[in-house]
């Protein structure tokens, strides 16, 4: 029997509404992690944002928020 397991990442920031450490965050860790997913769409994982997080994301990167769609 094959095993699966989902993984949790919270993905909030303490200092979420700073726009420098939201742009680094997404650089350094969301946007790798979006193209690791999208090349392995049989990973499965949940991840929690803030609001300040999203609406960065998808004021500044709206093809992450677009990528986050296609692969829920």
């Amino acid at each position: 029997m094959k095993s699966k397991f989902c993984l949790v990442l919270n993905a909030d920031l303490e200092s979420s509404d700073e726009t420098a450490l939201l742009e680094k965050n997404y650089q350094n860790v969301f946007k790798p992690l979006l193209s690791f997913l999208y090349s392995h769409k049989d990973f499965f994982i949940t991840i929690g944002f803030s609001g300040p997080q999203l609406a960065h994301y998808e004021k500044k990167h709206p093809e992450s928020i677009e990528l986050l769609h296609e692969l829920s």
